[in-house]
Formats: C-alpha cells, sequence, structure tokens
C-alpha cells in the first residue's frame, strides 16, 4: 500500500493483532498493508517487527478456485464484498488473520504487483447464527484456534466463546481490560501469553 512517509504504521505483534507500538511509514523493516485487526473493523497502516507469513496457493488452484483450508497463523487477503476475485493488486487490498476469515470463501488470487498467489476470503457473514453461535474470541488456546475455523467443533467453539466473554467480564471489573487482551484468562496459554507479554499488569 502507497502512503506519506510521515504517516504511522502500528506493528503486527505474533498473535497476528495489532500491538500498542506504532512506528513511521518509511520506518517499517518488512511490508506495508493496509491490516485489520477483526473483520468488521477499518483498517490501518501496519507492518510487522519481523516477516509475517501469508498463506500462499498454487496457480492450478487459483484456476480452479477451489475450497481451501485456511492455516493458523498466517496471513490472508480480507475482502468485504461478497463476489469472488482472482487477480488483484496487493496495494489496493487489505490483509487479516486467516483465522478471522470465514473458511467456506475461501479461494486462491493472483497477486500482480508481488508475482505470487495468496489465499484471500471474505469476512463472516453470520452463517453460524443458524446455530446461535457468535464468535468473537481471539484466544491463543490450540483447540479454540481450530474451532475458529471448522464447523466440526461447534461445542468446542461455543466453550471457548464463553470462556471469552468471562475473561473480558473479569478484566473489565478488574480495570485491566486496557492493560492485557480481553482473552487473557481464556486458557492456561492465553494467560502464559498474557504474562510474557506484560507481566506487571499481571502482577
Amino acid at each position: 500500500m502507497a502512503g506519506d512517509s510521515e504517516a504511522s504504521c502500528m506493528l503486527i505483534n505474533d498473535n497476528l493483532q495489532l500491538s500498542l507500538s506504532a512506528v513511521l511509514y518509511n520506518k517499517c523493516q518488512f511490508q506495508n498493508m493496509c491490516f485489520h485487526n477483526a473483520e468488521g473493523d477499518n483498517g490501518v497502516c501496519a507492518c510487522g517487527t519481523r516477516q509475517r507469513l501469508f498463506q500462499m496457493c498454487t496457480p492450478q488452484e487459483a484456476e480452479r478456485q477451489s475450497a481451501l483450508s485456511l492455516m493458523l497463523n498466517n496471513l490472508c487477503i480480507y475482502s468485504a464484498a461478497t463476489s469472488r476475485f482472482y487477480e488483484i493488486e496487493f496495494a489496493q487490498t487489505s490483509v487479516i488473520a486467516c483465522l478471522q476469515l470465514d473458511p467456506t470463501t475461501a479461494s486462491c488470487a493472483y497477486v500482480v504487483d508481488s508475482n505470487m498467489y495468496i489465499v484471500c476470503g471474505f469476512a463472516r457473514t453470520g452463517r453460524r447464527l443458524l446455530t446461535a453461535d457468535i464468535t468473537t474470541y481471539t484466544s491463543m488456546d490450540a483447540s479454540c484456534r481450530d474451532a475458529l475455523v471448522s464447523d466440526a467443533l461447534p461445542h468446542t467453539r461455543a466453550m471457548c466463546q464463553a470462556n471469552f466473554d468471562s475473561s473480558s467480564a473479569t478484566l473489565l471489573l478488574l480495570g485491566l481490560e486496557r492493560q492485557l487482551p480481553a482473552c487473557s484468562l481464556c486458557s492456561f496459554t492465553d494467560t502464559i501469553e498474557a504474562t510474557s507479554s506484560n507481566p506487571l499488569a499481571v502482577l
């Protein structure tokens, strides 16, 4: 994405979420991008302190436009539109963590200005409302992350969502909602991650 050298870009952390730190646009060590922290939010300029991996795909997958499985800890091209696109320009697109996408919309697109094939998809559109299951959690727990991209784990997803709601409420009561991620108390893994990122807040 093109930008003003005086503009700032947020840094993307290892959880593929925006951190609280920012750098000047022209000081980004790696690729600048329009990054969405979650579906439906406003994209912001962001870059990583290290290279972030995109989920790649093949020319054959782009040609077939067959369904693809989303990988955790990868970035995907993001679109709020409902029509599929096969050739895109990275400078004109947005990026989001793959686990935030609706896996049923995942397909392969050719990124013309980067000469590579990257998995793209759309935001979740409420298809899970049919099961009264709205997912908003961002847990680092492996089973919870798997449940986000699989319809075969509805009970796990519901449990993880309940843990997220409880964690958010507890942090709000403790006045720590700004210092710690909302899912800091979701699981042992999340608590360890929160402790390592902000030990003073946990103490």
